[in-house]
């Protein structure tokens, strides 16, 4: 950070961001997060200042002006976001269902020609947890995996973003231009279905909340344990599981890798 930076005089900062507390580190992403107001400022950049500062909004480039300051002046002032009505839960029928057609799509996606294929998958959130009250929708995060490298990596991934504008889909900005080719292997797993949420496998820890009040467990429906486990111990904020489970592919049977308890103790505590 530089000695000049105008926000640190702004709100009265040290100049040693290393002495800082925690909240004055939120004080200064705050102040840097309202830098995405100014109007003098392009939307693309308004964008790039969401991007790196806040915790909330993962897809500016998807909101309305409108939606877009409403959201960036709720997180500024510290209003607590209203939460969206969940999905009606679905049954443990119809998850499994969903898991088994979601697990045929990737196959198919794998022979696609996109410039990723899919490697390891794992299931987490609610449904992992196997939480009733919030069983709404089914986590799943996937491991994009580029089909080429170098300079290959980039012409297969210009090929299909080219291949997206000529039929007529609108890669509106930087961002959505560049990601495009992730998207369209998530969009195809996703297959329209409203009962999957799905995320990127090396980048699912961000706008978690470190200190969050539900547990952190997840199974392997694809993939090795031990390269997993390297990629939360990456993540922004080192996640670690209470719990990792594996589901066998030979026989569908789902073998505990690693417990330490926390969830046994919470539904022990809901029945008390």
């Amino acid at each position: 950070m530089k000695d000049s930076d105008p926000i640190l005089s702004s709100v009265g900062l040290p100049e040693g961001p290393a002495t800082w507390t925690d909240e004055q580190r939120e004080t200064y992403r705050l102040e840097h997060l309202k830098l995405a107001l100014h109007e003098h400022l392009s939307r693309h950049e308004r964008n790039c200042i969401v991007w790196q500062c806040s915790r909330r909004i993962r897809k500016p480039e998807k909101l309305s002006e409108e939606e877009f300051r409403r959201r960036v002046e709720d997180e500024v002032n510290r209003v607590e976001p209203v939460k969206a009505k969940k999905n009606a839960r679905i049954t443990q029928k119809g998850g499994l269902e969903i898991l088994a057609r979601f697990l045929q799509r990737v196959d198919e996606t794998n022979q696609q020609p996109f410039a990723y294929s899919v490697g390891a998958i794992i299931l987490f959130g609610s449904w992992d947890r196997k939480d009733k009250t919030h069983a709404g929708d089914i986590d799943l995060a996937v491991e994009f995996i580029p089909k080429a490298t170098g300079e290959e990596q980039k012409k297969l991934a210009k090929s299909r973003q080219d291949a997206a504008i000529a039929a007529g889909r609108n890669l509106r900005d930087i961002f959505t231009y560049y990601s495009w080719p992730r998207e369209e292997v998530a969009m195809f797993l996703r297959n329209r279905s409203r009962g999957i949420s799905l995320a990127d496998l090396d980048r699912i820890s961000e706008g978690m909340d470190p200190d969050g009040k539900e547990p952190f467990s997840y199974t392997i429906l694809r993939g090795d344990p031990d390269e997993i486990a390297k990629k939360f111990e990456r993540s922004e904020f080192s996640l670690r599981a209470c719990r990792v489970r594996q589901s066998l592919a030979e026989t569908g049977e789902i073998i505990t890798l690693f417990d330490d308890g926390t969830l046994n103790e919470l539904a022990a505590n809901k029945l008390t």
